[in-house]
């Protein structure tokens, strides 16, 4: 086999595609995710801003509000008098307080007091005059609470202004209280320190702004909120509005932010190019490792073929040989052209039967099988062999005929092992059959020495006067007792023999299992020796399903049995019912003696029984037999179990039990025990 040269050019356009690809993806793509995600990162850092200047609004607003309440304001609007003027408004209260401004103006629009004071010079200063007049009236129409951003001549103002009222805030208001703050760098700093970025203001009906407060402003005035635009490859810049006491646009507000992301980005974006070239250059030689190793491989693969004992051909639909090995030259001869020449001639029908299963097989994409055909091979004289020959359709290419691959079976073999197993199945048949037999006639003969046993009761009756009656009551009890085990011994072997036979049946039926467990439970607790109590719970919304209850009586009856008889006295067993929407899960849990990590695997093998039981009497079968009930309706079986610890059994069923389980053909029904036991 030879590889085909435009392979390789193939498979390296497909690779430089492909790198193409990822740059444009790069670029495009993920530049513009990036571009997204910085943009986000500015408008939140605009939001932080934007919540300190709140913050300071409401903190400015809360001082107001602590002065304005106050007695001694609410009186000294009434009588004027100088000391409280004196006590309250000196200016270590301005730089405690942090302002640069406050006004008492009473109800008629008249400033009783006013004092303003200057930072930087840490000295009073006058009032600003464009706060006078109808500006500082429009506050107090009516008294009410406001606070807010003034854009004054002298600078962008923060007021807060809170009527006059008395400590409990009652009375009518005897003007209004008013304190403000500038604007200024400081407080501009102290945004920058919190947050990280620089910031700058601009007046919102400002003639002259720069171009980027420009396209802010453009983009605030409609339903934006919060604009990011890029500076520069290292800085990008969030603007957002600061509104008056009135709602309107004040002052525009820009945060500039280094653009960490997108630094990050290019650097990530020359690495994932440095990468992607040397990916591309590792591919191409990898392409040319594949390509010298796929050569060799098709050499090889021709070197199978032609060590392939088996005579290996290429055909066409009308059987035209392409391409033998040697085996099949070999045999036929060399120079065949048809793989119909190969047929005896004197079995034309093989010939017919080839060439159909020639041409059928050209139509399909699955191997076919033809029947036995005979060849005579060319190398002996007039000798035939009997071979099968399989068609493995090849698909087709563009614009060429349908190809298959026949390989040709010597079935001599093939009988020899045919007969073999035919011979090993007729003796396994035998086996089980004898089996059965066994099982049938030992439960027949168990019920012999029941008899026996039952007529000693009427001898104990006979000789009543010379016994004790502690010595009667042990015999009556002997004797029961040994009679419950035959019995109970005969109905295992007859249930076992039945799930071996495929006599049992499933006949689904609407189910309560909570019922079903309630009354079995009930049972077991009034008939048990031992002082082992059973405690069931039952699903908190039972639903009814379609299962036998003949054969789930069999299972939990059998399980919970087994749960008393290996717990000691004293100890629980306790049975649970789950139920989702499509199944039912029981659970019986013991604390019993447990079974032997080693021997668990052969729990539900027919007659086992763990080397722990010691005298326990059992037969080995209840296991064997209730997975086998199970599985008849569809459902699992499982367990876990610590030696002395104790074992927990669940079982899970399906809602929906098949409606007949695979049975014995003899379409009549046959009794099922109950109450076999391991």
């Amino acid at each position: 086999m030879l590889f085909p040269k435009k392979t390789p050019l193939m498979i390296i356009a497909l690779l430089t595609g492909f790198v193409v690809l990822m740059a444009i993806a790069s670029n495009a793509f993920i530049a513009h995710s990036i571009a997204q995600l910085e943009q986000e990162h500015a408008r939140q850092h605009m939001l932080s801003v934007q919540h300190l200047y709140d913050r300071e609004l409401a903190g400015l607003a809360a001082q107001a509000a602590d002065w304005a309440n106050w007695d001694d304001t609410y009186t000294f609007l009434a009588d004027h008098n100088e000391e409280y003027i004196e006590s309250n408004y000196p200016l270590e209260m301005f730089q405690t307080l942090g302002l640069n401004l406050a006004v008492l103006t009473d109800l008629s629009g008249q400033v009783v007091f006013s004092k303003a004071y200057d930072a930087q010079a840490e000295r009073e200063a006058p009032p600003p005059p464009s706060l006078q007049g109808d500006l500082l009236a429009s506050l107090l129409e009516p008294p009410r609470p406001l606070a807010g951003l003034l854009d004054l001549p002298e600078g962008p103002l923060l007021v807060a202004a809170e009527p006059i009222l008395t400590s409990t805030r009652t009375g009518s208001p005897r003007g209004v209280l008013t304190f403000g703050r500038w604007l200024d760098d400081d407080v501009l700093s102290f945004f920058e320190e919190a947050t990280g970025g620089e910031i700058a203001l601009v007046p919102w009906q400002a003639d002259t702004v720069p171009a980027d407060f420009a396209e802010a402003r453009q983009q605030l005035s409609g339903a934006e909120t919060v604009f990011a635009r890029a500076l520069n490859d290292h800085r990008i810049a969030a603007y957002g509005a600061l509104y008056d006491i009135s709602g309107n646009p004040t002052v525009i507000l820009r945060t500039a932010i280094e653009r960490d992301i997108y630094q990050h980005f290019l650097a990530s974006h020359a690495l994932y190019t440095t990468l992607l070239i040397m990916f591309t250059a590792v591919m191409g030689l990898v392409i040319i490792l594949l390509v010298w190793q796929m050569k060799e491989q098709g050499q090889e693969l021709s070197d199978i073929l032609n060590g392939s004992a088996d005579p290996i051909v290429v055909v066409t639909a009308d059987g035209t040989i392409l391409k033998a090995n040697i085996a099949f030259e070999t045999l036929c001869g060399p120079g065949q052209r048809s793989l119909l020449d190969v047929v005896c001639p004197e079995h034309p029908e093989h010939q017919e039967a080839l060439q159909h299963k020639l041409r059928e097989a050209s139509t399909l994409q699955t191997t076919q099988t033809l029947a036995e055909v005979s060849f005579r091979r060319q190398s002996m004289a007039r000798e035939t062999v009997e071979f099968e020959v399989m068609l493995s359709p090849i698909r087709a290419r563009l614009k060429r005929s349908p190809r298959l691959i026949a390989t040709l079976h010597d079935l001599a073999l093939q009988k020899q092992v045919e007969a073999h197993l035919r011979s090993a199945l007729n003796r396994e048949a035998e086996i089980n059959r004898l089996k059965t037999q066994f099982l049938s006639i030992a439960s027949h003969e168990f019920r012999t020495p029941l008899a026996v046993i039952l007529s000693s009761t009427d001898t104990l009756e006979h000789y009543w006067d010379r016994q004790t009656e502690e010595e009667r009551h042990k015999r009556f009890a002997r004797i029961k007792n040994a009679v419950q085990t035959m019995r109970q011994l005969t109905d295992d072997l007859l249930v076992h023999v039945r799930t071996e036979t495929g006599a049992l049946e499933v006949r689904p039926e609407p189910t309560d299992i909570n019922t079903l467990c309630e009354r079995l439970v009930r049972e077991l607790s009034l008939s048990q020796e031992k002082d082992v109590p059973i405690t069931f719970q039952a699903a908190p919304s039972p639903l009814v399903i379609q299962a036998d209850p003949n054969l789930i009586t069999l299972v939990v009856r059998n399980l919970l049995s087994n749960a008393v008889k290996y717990s000691p006295a004293g100890k629980t067993v306790s049975l649970s019912v789950a139920q989702e929407a499509e199944r039912t899960t029981l659970t019986i849990r013991d604390e019993g003696i447990g079974i032997p990590l080693e021997e668990q695997s052969h729990l539900f093998t027919p007659f086992f029984r763990a080397s722990n039981v010691d005298t326990i009497a059992g037969s080995g079968l209840g296991l064997s037999i209730i997975k086998k009930a199970v599985e008849l309706q569809g459902g699992t079986i499982s367990f876990e179990s610590v030696p002395g610890q104790g074992t927990t059994f669940r079982v899970t069923l399906p809602h929906h039990a098949p409606a007949v389980a695979p049975g014995n053909g003899n379409g009549h029904t046959q009794a099922l025990p109950v109450a076999p036991q391991n």
